[in-house]
């Protein structure tokens, strides 16, 4: 990692990243972590274990549980946009296998810049957010409904937010304009 992005993070991007999410508890509750797997390790066949020891002990240093924080990593730029790491991503879509509580979302059709096909443009960001998005409100809206939130699942399911309750209203109306 170069020196300067590592000073970004008074010299330790990991415990920023724990302080940080320390500072977002004092006012909120994490549901969940994203990860976006950059260019390099490319075909890493060791990456997913990498990824699980990071997000272990993120659930420790936080204090969470890990059947309630999913991990949702996203794909580098996909082989149908000739994407110059889209080998990663069948390493990518094993992460299941290694950290249970986690998801995939798939890069598929997401267009890139095309001079270096690392990056995706931005239909392409707005494509894979949109995605996520739709992960999101899946996981946290509407499964697994909880036995008080049973009937604004169904009612969300149903398309009538008039009859969801007002906790999960924000989440659904959120990811409803972003779908």
């Amino acid at each position: 990692m170069d020196e300067n992005i590592i000073k970004g993070y008074h010299g330790n991007p990991y415990q920023y990243l724990v302080e940080t999410a320390k500072l977002a508890q004092k006012d909120g509750v994490i549901k969940g972590i994203l990860l976006h797997q950059g260019e390099s390790n490319t075909n890493d066949k060791e990456w997913p274990n990498k990824v699980k020891g990071v997000y272990d002990n993120l659930i420790k240093d936080l204090n969470l549980k890990a059947e309630q924080v999913p991990l949702l990593a996203g794909e580098v730029v996909n082989a149908d946009q000739k994407g110059a790491c889209a080998s990663m991503n069948s390493i990518i879509d094993e992460l299941p296998q290694t950290i249970p509580n986690s998801h995939v979302i798939s890069s598929a059709g997401c267009t890139a810049i095309p001079p270096d096909h690392l990056h995706f443009d931005p239909a392409g960001y707005r494509s894979w957010e949109n995605d996520m998005q739709t992960k999101c409100f899946h996981y946290w809206v509407i499964r697994p409904p909880k036995p008080n939130n049973l009937r604004t699942a169904l009612a969300l399911l149903a398309g009538n937010a008039s009859e969801a309750s007002e906790e999960v209203l924000p989440a659904a109306r959120f990811c409803s304009r972003n779908l």
